[in-house]
């Protein structure tokens, strides 16, 4: 029997009512280094992780009470001084008292998807962070061209105004040239709108997006329809990211989708507000779908929109069929607070 025990690659082991080992097989020193005296010699919790040991009186009680336990996991002391992650099943004998456990050593998977997880929280720091300057960009840009193209473009059409008082034969050219800047100023405040689009004084986010709507279904020709409110305060870099983000799947539905109709659907509570963007098109691929950077544009795009949400808090989630498409945009109504990973 000890032979057939000590042929198992995982940890097994007999544990007694009193927190001792009662025997252990030779796996526990492949991966440990203890010897087997050693492991029985003292109560196990002694070679437990010090921030692990509360859980595991916590588990060996459940253990005792419901005769097995599911998806226990804590660290055990190496003799080289380091711990190893074990990953548990064990079960409880009424008659005799003891513990039969069977643990596996899963370090090599904890440590992966302990680095996998840096990479990826370092990787979508890094892209919020290149999103809010590209933000702060754009704003300065916007304001550039406010106090610089704009103001020209007021001051050249006040002196065409009086250069008509004093030519009224050259009323038709002046009026050409007049018509020409007024086109231009038009498109310039178009591009500054787009590049900051919520520099519009105390516009609440609901009436902002129902103009982005109107806007937007002129210049896809679908009709669009908003549904519901925001209401209440919305932190201005929230109300930022979601006109932002409502105006990309608008954007893309339009492009995109085929779609014959648009809806926008905003809903709120006190902690959160949400925007739902719905076409009836021929939905989006999967992998688009995904946001896989991978995938076409659109996913390029759908990615970067989740990465977004995320930073802030919140989630962007799509469902997709053949009837079509449901983009949901879901955000705290304050952005939270957190470091830039350029500070450290």
């Amino acid at each position: 029997m000890q032979h057939f025990f000590d042929l198992s690659h995982d940890l097994l082991c007999i544990a007694r009512p009193d927190g001792r080992f009662r025997q252990v097989n030779a796996s526990w020193t492949r991966a440990l280094g203890w010897t087997a005296e050693e492991l029985t010699a003292v109560p196990f919790v002694e070679f437990v992780h010090p921030d692990d040991r509360d859980i595991t009186d916590v588990e060996i009680h459940g253990i005792t009470t419901r005769y097995a336990n599911v998806g226990f996991r804590n660290r055990y002391r190496t003799r080289s001084g380091g711990y190893r992650w074990l990953d548990w099943r064990s079960t409880f004998d009424r008659d005799t008292g003891e513990i039969f456990g069977a643990a596996r050593d899963v370090t090599d998977t904890v440590e992966m998807h302990e680095r996998l997880t840096a990479r990826e929280e370092m990787l979508t720091g890094m892209v919020a962070s290149q999103l809010r300057i590209r933000d702060d960009e754009h704003r300065r840009i916007a304001s550039e061209l406010h106090d610089s193209a704009v103001q020209y473009s007021v001051a050249a059409l006040m002196r065409l105004e009086a250069l008509g008082d004093e030519m009224p034969g050259e009323t038709r050219a002046i009026e050409g040239i007049r018509h020409e800047l007024r086109c231009a100023l038009d498109a310039t405040r178009k591009v500054m709108h787009g590049l900051d689009p919520l520099d519009l004084g105390d516009l609440p986010l609901d009436r902002a997006l129902l103009q982005l709507a109107e806007e937007m279904s002129q210049r896809v020709k679908i009709p669009i329809r908003v549904e519901g409110a925001l209401g209440g305060f919305v932190d201005s870099e929230i109300a930022s990211a979601v006109y932002r983000m409502t105006r990309e799947a608008l954007v893309n539905a339009g492009k995109h989708a085929s779609a014959s109709s648009i809806g926008v659907e905003l809903q709120a509570d006190d902690l959160t507000v949400a925007s739902l963007i719905c076409d009836d098109g021929k939905g989006v691929e999967a992998s688009a779908a995904a946001g896989l950077r991978g995938a076409s544009g659109l996913g390029l795009g759908l990615a970067f929109m989740r990465e977004r949400a995320c930073d802030l808090g919140g989630s962007l989630d799509i469902e997709t069929s053949e009837s079509g498409t449901t983009i949901g945009i879901r955000l705290p109504r304050c952005a939270p607070d957190r470091p830039s990973p350029f500070d450290a």
